[in-house]
């Protein structure tokens, strides 16, 4: 009564009318010729590719695909991705920002060994650089070609050495530190141009460090934050929970403009923010695993703050600062428009969203049934994860139906392969509880799916390596992949209702026609008391290997190449 068509037989235009068959005993109205219906466009996948962002440099991104743990180099120009092997066994919390394209780490890397030395590489050109810290030195961290030291044994004495390509390095003292300071922990952030330095004088305070002249400056009004923002011209403070006071980087080296903007955020964004010129990017973290939103916030008071993204992915790496006045984010609509985006703002103008990299995973179609009106369509997706594939059935209404979900159903990881070695499922349709499907999990057991979250009704079947041939309201028909046999059940019992050798067999609610034995007829059984109740012949000398049924017609064919009626 319902049947499912392969990977192979997919098509994603639905159209109706028959294909003119041999001449035979009956025919049914052939109808029109096939005419277009619908047309099902791919659907999204029902959990977006993940990509965890790890750095963002000045010409392109370092990142993770999924759970995947290669690093990946994705250029902002022309969007081409190199797996950066070097990386290779490094955790993403061993690699630290230095500014520009480069990274750094004190852990061994794996793959360029050098005990006791910081390991730097430029990503844009995969250049490495294995700098000694000096003896009697703690090192405070590399930002471009320089690494700033302080001094042990001394309340706080900085110096900045700097490295040249050949490995050699000068020494320059930092300078604008008032004596007696003390230091208030490492810097918490910076780049190639400037290190924001906490320390005690006695009071708590914040200051620039300009790396090209060593030279401390105060920030006026900051104090000690664990929350920074540092790119373009914009250094951004978090005074208070939620209260963002942006600086003018160069204003502040210079001592030309010490003066601030006060932008205030809602107090669970703060985990996800960053500055552009202009403003701040921000998108609610909260642990729920919802979506919010990507919104652009100005600095001029009462103005709107739109929105630059509907979804942000979940995680705190889903929205990174990046140079030159710009934020990375995670995000989009659906998977179908998943991506990472740049965003960028010129100073009075709204904040713009241009995608870098489409965050996809390949998708196929999987299977595909049509029953009643209803259009069953099997979808692969990756899983992000486990990067395993999953099978998804989205189910689409030929008429407006509101009670049909659009959300696609995942199924289970035992379900069965259409054929083995296949990426494709088969559905069967015609069963009161929904399109039936197998699994194996050191059983064959069938399943019943009615939408997204329905796989309630299950039957315990005979065989082993079976496959579900046909279904009907409260019947469901199998044939073994071992023996020779197929087997009638009821849905949701383990008790066999009717047995017979594999041949053409089909089921129309409480009744099964089969072939017999005798070429060219058809009998139809009775499943309420396993009787047969009619043979039919049909006009042709051969054995039926399939056979479709429903209240008025048969439909059969002996084999790829025989008769057909």
């Amino acid at each position: 009564m319902g049947r499912s068509l392969t990977a192979s037989a997919l098509a994603t235009t639905l159209a109706v009318g028959l294909l003119a068959l041999p001449a035979a005993p009956a025919t049914a109205d052939l109808g029109t010729a096939p005419r277009e219906i619908t047309v099902i466009p791919e659907s999204p996948t029902t959990t977006p590719a993940t990509e965890t962002l790890v750095f963002a440099g000045r010409t392109g991104f370092l990142h993770r695909h999924n759970n995947k743990a290669a690093y990946l180099w994705t250029r902002y120009d022309d969007g081409e991705t190199v797996v950066v092997e070097d990386l290779a066994g490094l955790a993403t919390t061993a690699l630290k920002p230095a500014g520009g394209d480069s990274i750094y780490t004190t852990a061994q890397v794996p793959a360029r060994p050098a005990p006791g030395k910081v390991s730097v590489l430029r990503l844009s050109d995969e250049t490495w650089q294995q700098w000694e810290v000096p003896a009697q030195y703690t090192m405070w961290g590399v930002y471009g070609q320089r690494m700033l030291v302080r001094k042990q044994s001394t309340d706080l004495e900085l110096e900045l050495r700097t490295f040249e390509e050949d490995g050699s390095s000068t020494t320059t003292p930092v300078t604008g530190i008032p004596a007696g300071a003390t230091s208030a922990g490492l810097p918490r952030i910076g780049d190639e141009l400037s290190v924001v330095i906490d320390y005690l004088a006695p009071q708590a305070r914040a200051a620039l460090l300009d790396l090209s002249t060593a030279t401390v400056t105060t920030i006026p009004g900051a104090s000690i934050s664990q929350y920074w923002r540092l790119s373009g011209d914009t250094l951004g403070w978090l005074r208070t929970e939620g209260e963002y006071r942006l600086y003018s980087r160069a204003g502040v080296t210079s001592g030309t403009n010490t003066s601030y903007r006060t932008v205030t955020v809602p107090a669970d964004s703060v985990l996800r923010s960053g500055v552009v010129d202009g403003g701040l990017v921000i998108s609610r973290f909260t642990n729920s695993n919802e979506y919010f939103p990507a919104i652009s916030v100005p600095t001029q008071d009462g103005a709107p703050r739109p929105t630059l993204l509907p979804k942000v992915a979940w995680g705190l790496s889903a929205l990174i600062q990046a140079p030159d006045g710009a934020v990375l984010v995670v995000g989009g609509s659906d998977s179908r428009d998943w991506a990472v985006y740049r965003v960028t703002a010129e100073p009075g103008q709204p904040a713009t969203a241009v995608p870098v990299l489409q965050v996809e995973d390949p998708v196929e179609n999987a299977g595909l049934t049509y029953h009643q009106g209803l259009v069953r369509h099997v979808q692969t997706q990756v899983s992000p994860t486990t990067s395993e594939n999953q099978y998804v059935v989205f189910s689409h209404p030929i008429a407006p139906d509101a009670s049909i979900t659009s959300e696609g159903a995942i199924l289970p990881a035992t379900v069965a392969p259409c054929s083995s070695g296949a990426r494709c499922v088969r559905l069967v349709e015609g069963n009161r509880f929904g399109a039936a499907y197998l699994e194996r999990a050191g059983k064959d057991v069938a399943y019943y799916l009615y939408d997204e979250s329905s796989a309630r009704q299950r039957t315990e079947l005979p065989t082993t390596n079976g496959r579900i041939v046909d279904a009907s309201g409260d019947y469901v028909l199998v044939r073994d992949g071992q023996t020779d046999i197929q087997y009638v059940l009821r849905v949701g019992s383990p008790t066999i209702v009717w047995s017979g050798p594999v041949r053409g067999t089909a089921l129309t609610f409480n009744t099964l026609w089969t072939a017999t034995g005798t070429p060219g007829q058809l009998t139809s059984v009775s499943l309420i008391n396993n009787q047969s109740t009619r043979t039919v012949s049909i006009g042709a000398a051969c054995v039926p290997t399939e056979v479709q049924a429903n209240v008025r017609w048969l439909w059969w064919t002996c084999g790829p190449n025989g008769p057909t009626g």
